[in-house]
C-alpha cells in the first residue's frame, strides 16, 4: 500500500466518523508536509518502507522549516494517528510510529489579555451599529472562553440565568457542553435583549 493510498483511506474513515472540517484540514496539512519530506529523501512511496528513523527525521525537518514545538507536536500526533489506524485496520503489518516520541511542548505560559486591551475591545464594540450586542458578545467570550464559532450558535434558550450557565452546542468534536457564565456577562446579555434585540 502506498502512502497516498493510506492517507486516502484514513481521511475517508475520518469523514465517515464525521470529524470536523478543521480536523480534516489539519490532517491534510500534515499529509502534504510528510509527503514533501519523504520526497526530499528520494521518494519513499510505500507505507511499509517508512521507518521510525524516517519519522524522527520528519520531526527534525519540521523544526528546520521553522515550526515551533507545539506545531511539531501536533503533526506528530497526526502521523501517529495515521499509522496506529493503519495497523488497527490491518492495512499495515508494522507501525513505524509506535516508538515515535512526541516532541516536548514549550513550557512558557500563554499570553493573557490585559484589562487595557479588554477595555479597548469593549470601546470598539460600543461604536458599532449594535453596540449592546457586540459588547455582550465580547464580555461573553472573555467570561466563558467560548470559541467565536460556538458563540454565534448560542440562542436565548441556551442561557440558564438562574444557574449562571450557558449551553454550548456542537463545540469541538461536535460535543455539547455547559459552561459557567458570570453575572456581568449575563447582565450585558440581558441589557442587549431588553433594549436592542
Amino acid at each position: 500500500m502506498t502512502m497516498e493510498q493510506l492517507w486516502d483511506e484514513f481521511l475517508y474513515y475520518l469523514r465517515v466518523e464525521r470529524r470536523s472540517k478543521a480536523t480534516l484540514s489539519f490532517y491534510s496539512v500534515t499529509r502534504t508536509k510528510l509527503e514533501r519530506y519523504l520526497d526530499s529523501l528520494g521518494g519513499v512511496h510505500e507505507a511499509s518502507g517508512v521507518s521510525v528513523s524516517h519519522l524522527r527525521g520528519f520531526v527534525l525537518w519540521l523544526g528546520e522549516q521553522g515550526l515551533n514545538g507545539g506545531g511539531q507536536h501536533a503533526h506528530v500526533r497526526a502521523v501517529r494517528a495515521l499509522f496506529n489506524w493503519g495497523q488497527r485496520e490491518e492495512l499495515l503489518s508494522a507501525n513505524p510510529a509506535r516508538r515515535l516520541a512526541l516532541p516536548s511542548l514549550p513550557s512558557q505560559r500563554l499570553l493573557t489579555v490585559t484589562s487595557e486591551v479588554t477595555q479597548r475591545l469593549l470601546g470598539a464594540a460600543r461604536t458599532t451599529d449594535q453596540p449592546l450586542r457586540d459588547a455582550a458578545m465580547v464580555m461573553t467570550l472573555f467570561d466563558t472562553g467560548l470559541r467565536a464559532s460556538e458563540l454565534v450558535k448560542v440562542t436565548v434558550a441556551d442561557l440558564e440565568v438562574a444557574r449562571g450557565l450557558i449551553r454550548v452546542r456542537g463545540g469541538k468534536g461536535g460535543k455539547d457542553r455547559t459552561v459557567p457564565i458570570g453575572s456581568r456577562a449575563l447582565t450585558a446579555l440581558a441589557t442587549y435583549q431588553r433594549r436592542e434585540r
